[in-house]
């Protein structure tokens, strides 16, 4: 007899975290596939991805998040900024919460990162990896190291121009641009610039080399955000991680090609 399917949108508060999640899928089913998307974007972008999921692998409960700073979940009031540490903490409360023991992460590019960190952080609760363009292996450190010369070049330069006037504004913009990313320069506010600066700081190598979980990398082979070559230095960290490579695609693979994903996330998933 087939599962019951249902589909229910929520926000829902967790700690000092208002959330704002899909679940839908298996009203049975104690599986879980946790979507996370990348930085700026929110939980509509795995629609497509979900719904052809849940006609490949209906067994599963299936939980779109916007992650915090992003769609309809803020960024905690209490704090400046968030860390990595920070949204690996938010997962373990909303798998308590939702009491799901185990579930298999689908990450794209930010959301792969945090991701890993969840994965590497608690092992027993991560059952699979999805890693989709996932952002963390580009010039992590010497990224870091911009970001902080750019800031105290800011700060120096301040000093010599009123905070408010067209040239200081004009200054700040350019050097956010160099050193920070467009990612930077569109965080509209202070603790979005404060969370994208400490997570593009955080080095993920030293968590990606020790985790014992089954990946599959799935990338577009035009990726010019998280190139391609990318995937040679995931796969150094984690030997033992699939790859799966579209054509014709770049950073959103599974917009262009929702089928062909879930035709690849579902063999991975039946794969032991």
């Amino acid at each position: 007899m087939p599962q019951e399917q249902y589909h229910t949108a929520m926000r829902i508060v967790i700690k000092n975290h208002i959330l704002n999640i899909s679940i839908s899928g298996s009203s049975e089913s104690e599986s879980a596939i946790i979507f996370l998307p990348g930085w700026g974007r929110t939980l509509g972008d795995f629609d497509e991805l979900r719904q052809a999921m849940q006609q490949r692998v209906p067994a599963y409960r299936f939980v779109q998040i916007d992650l915090p700073g992003f769609g309809g979940s803020p960024l905690p009031l209490d704090k400046k900024g968030l860390e990595i540490s920070d949204y690996v903490a938010m997962l373990e409360n909303l798998l308590e919460k939702m009491e799901i023991e185990r579930a298999v992460f689908v990450g794209h590019s930010f959301g792969g990162k945090v991701a890993v960190a969840f994965a590497a952080a608690h092992p027993e609760r991560a059952e699979k990896l999805v890693l989709i363009a996932s952002a963390g292996a580009s010039r992590i450190s010497a990224r870091a190291r911009l970001i902080k010369i750019g800031a105290l070049g800011f700060r120096l330069l301040m000093r010599g121009f009123r905070d408010g006037s067209p040239v200081a504004r004009r200054l700040k913009y350019h050097l956010r641009r160099f050193f920070g990313s467009s990612d930077y320069v569109s965080a509209a506010s202070p603790g979005l610039r404060e969370t994208l600066k400490e997570c593009l700081a955080y080095d993920i190598k030293p968590l990606a080399i020790k985790m014992r979980v089954p990946v599959l990398l799935l990338w577009g082979r035009d990726d010019t955000v998280t190139p391609l070559s990318d995937t040679e230095v995931w796969r150094a960290w984690i030997p033992s991680a699939r790859l799966a490579v579209l054509d014709d695609c770049g950073h959103f693979p599974f917009l262009k090609y929702p089928e062909r994903c879930v035709e690849l996330i579902g063999l991975f998933l039946q794969n032991v």
